[in-house]
C-alpha cells in the first residue's frame, strides 16, 4: 500500500490468508508495513473474520507462518475501521473507495481459475469460473440492501464503474 499504488483489496477477498510472525518475515525494511496482516494475526478488526488453522510452519527459527481461513464476510464496523485507518493517512482516498467498501463487506464465491479485480478508482472486473459460476453479493451498508450477480461463462464483466 502506498500513495501511488493505493490499497488493493483483492487479497482480502481470498478464502485463505498466509501470515508470518513476525509480519515482516524476519526481514525488516524489505516488506511494506502490513496493516491487514497485523489485524489478522491479532484477531482484531477484519481479523475477527478469520480462524487460524492448527498447523504452524517454521520458515526459520525466528519466523513462523500460519494459514488463516476466512469464515464470514467482514462486518460494516470492521471494514470502516480498516478504511478509516487508510483515510487518516490519505484523506483524498475517501471518495475513491465507496465501491471497495461494498465489495469488502460482500461475499465473493468462485471456482478455480477465476478472479476479481477492483481498480481504484476504476471498474470492477470479474472473470467467470471455468467449472463453476462466480458470484458476488454486495451489501449497501447504509440500507443493508443486497445486490447479487452471477457469471456463468464468457469474458470478464466490467459493468460496475467506481
Amino acid at each position: 500500500m502506498d500513495k501511488r499504488d493505493k490499497f488493493r483489496i483483492e487479497p482480502l477477498l481470498a478464502h485463505y490468508m498466509i501470515v508470518t510472525d513476525p509480519i515482516d518475515g524476519g526481514m525488516p525494511g524489505i516488506l511494506q508495513h502490513v496493516v491487514t496482516a497485523q489485524r489478522i494475526l491479532s484477531g482484531r478488526g477484519i481479523g475477527a473474520a478469520y480462524v487460524r488453522l492448527p498447523a504452524t510452519y517454521e520458515l526459520r527459527s525466528d519466523v513462523k507462518a500460519y494459514i488463516f481461513e476466512k469464515t464470514r464476510p467482514f462486518s460494516v464496523e470492521e471494514v470502516d475501521e480498516l478504511l478509516d485507518y487508510f483515510f487518516r493517512l490519505y484523506p483524498n482516498w475517501r471518495s475513491e473507495y465507496d465501491l471497495a467498501r461494498m465489495v469488502l463487506g460482500g461475499k465473493f464465491i468462485s471456482g478455480p481459475f477465476t478472479k476479481m479485480e477492483l481498480e481504484i478508482p476504476g471498474p470492477l472486473k470479474i472473470w467467470p469460473g471455468q467449472s463453476q459460476s462466480s458470484q458476488l453479493q454486495l451489501r449497501h451498508f447504509p440500507a443493508q440492501r443486497a445486490l447479487a450477480l452471477t457469471l456463468a461463462r464468457g469474458q470478464p464483466w466490467t459493468g460496475c464503474p467506481s
